[in-house]
């Protein structure tokens, strides 16, 4: 089951990168690296199934008004852009194709054909935290979800609903929530994660008091390309940490060399 995920996770994300790349004239050349494993489930009852982050409660995000004035395309306005420059939130956006593989974006993995994706570039100092953009097509709306984008990274982010990849439709903005902080937060001086190099993380309790709840966020990370892969932010648990003990858990996203940890943080329940 690991190699067949594995298998696709290759061919989607060669494939929708390949075709960026001779869109732009081969910009990046050299061959694209095969992308990591994707782990089996965990069985360790400390780790919890992933969900996606942050919790939108703690946002404090910025609300587009719908004004997109200050948004540009590399093409004239009615027609198919490769392009787009969000210049109110310092966001670039390409238009890559269409994505066949596993669908990342809600955590389910499914094997999905032709889904839209655009690659967004956080071309601003500081964290994108979360951050949503809706498309009109053809008076059908497109969503595009993204978290923990940190300054001057990229990430490619499937449509939310699969929708198709169409090489004729029209992609107009219309609005996008914005939500920013200055950098990633570590529970550093509470908890040292440590990866194990087989997929497991081990969360070692720095402190004198038991533990609760120990999050770790995570996402996966195409290294040869500089790309984050899913808008996606995975969430994994660790429970009653004893005092200067520590608790091993399977992530069910997480890989090895595959995903970069993106914060951690220490909750009562």
């Amino acid at each position: 089951m690991k190699n067949k995920k594995t298998l696709w996770i290759v061919i989607a994300v060669v494939a929708v990168l390949a075709i960026a790349l001779v869109v732009y004239l081969c910009t990046r050349p050299g061959e694209a690296a095969t992308t990591p494993d994707t782990p089996t489930e965990s069985t360790t009852p400390n780790a919890d199934p992933d969900v996606e982050s942050p919790d939108p409660d703690a946002l404090s995000a910025t609300v587009g008004n719908g004004d997109t004035s200050n948004v540009t395309t590399d093409t004239a306005a009615g027609t198919p852009w490769k392009t787009m420059t969000d210049g109110d939130y310092s966001v670039g956006i390409r238009s890559l194709g269409g994505y066949d593989g596993l669908f990342v974006e809600d955590g389910s993995d499914d094997s999905v054909t032709n889904v839209l994706a655009l690659q967004f570039t956080n071309n601003g100092s500081t964290v994108i935290q979360y951050a949503e953009y809706a498309f009109d097509a053809g008076g059908e709306t497109l969503v595009f979800k993204l978290s923990d984008l940190p300054a001057g990274e990229s990430v490619v982010v499937l449509e939310a609903n699969r929708h198709a990849y169409d090489s004729a439709a029209v992609l107009e903005l219309t609005d996008r929530v914005v939500a920013t902080v200055d950098e990633l937060t570590f529970a550093s001086d509470q908890v040292l994660i440590v990866d194990n190099g087989d997929s497991s993380l081990t969360l070692m309790n720095l402190t004198d008091e038991t533990l609760p709840v120990v999050r770790v966020f995570y996402k996966y990370y195409y290294e040869e390309e500089r790309t984050f892969v899913g808008g996606i932010t995975y969430t994994a648990k660790g429970r009653s940490i004893p005092a200067g003990g520590s608790v091993t858990i399977y992530p069910s996203h997480y890989v090895t060399d595959g995903c970069v940890l993106m914060g951690s943080a220490i909750y009562s329940e």
